[in-house]
């Protein structure tokens, strides 16, 4: 019951119980939220709080180098929608992203967000992987690309070195993207 939550001086932490339904709580309108540091039961709708879950109204949001590194691994997902909310920098020892297959969105339409290349060798995408489904199209936009790219490569580009697509068309778009960096390549090189 919800009295379990309080014994009398204190509200106990979300580790003191297992589910919110449990406790009376109706999980299409409270939530348990391990993205932000606050451990007690919140309204889902609630305007302060950032839900991160990588759909189109809730993308995971993108702050730097180790955000990008780790859409491949950390199961969010190839797939998934990505908001990137600040410039950022790739060191030399960026390794793309490959077989992406998501959005990749700048925050603001009107002022892209930066995406700056030290001396990487690879631009942001290794391969873009699309089909024909319009229901997993994939987008890239609002972003400028700056700096440089050296590889001693071939399929290079500042967005990415290829994209692969199953079936006769291609569900991908590239939209209000700058491409400011200088790009080498051994073959098939583009911005």
């Amino acid at each position: 019951s919800l009295t379990d939550l309080y014994d009398g001086t204190t509200v106990k932490a979300k580790n003191d119980f297992k589910t919110l339904s449990n406790l009376g709580f109706d999980e299409n309108v409270w939530m348990l939220d391990l993205h932000i540091n606050y451990n007690y039961p919140i309204l889902k709708s609630n305007p302060y709080i950032v839900i991160e879950d990588g759909t189109d109204p809730n993308p995971y949001l993108i702050k730097s180098q180790a955000d990008i590194e780790a859409i491949p691994t950390k199961g969010k997902g190839l797939d998934k929608s990505y908001l990137v909310v600040k410039d950022i920098t790739l060191d030399s020892d960026y390794t793309p992203i490959d077989n992406f297959s998501g959005k990749f969105i700048g925050k603001d339409e009107d002022n892209l967000i930066k995406i700056t290349f030290n001396g990487t060798k690879n631009g942001l995408f290794k391969t873009i992987f699309a089909s024909s489904d319009s229901s997993k199209k994939v987008e890239i936009k609002n972003i400028e690309f700056d700096g440089n790219i050296y590889p001693d490569a071939s399929s290079v580009g500042a967005v990415a070195g290829k994209i692969n697509y199953v079936g006769s068309t291609c569900e991908c778009y590239i939209s209000n993207c700058v491409n400011n960096a200088t790009v080498k390549g051994n073959n098939y090189v583009g911005g």
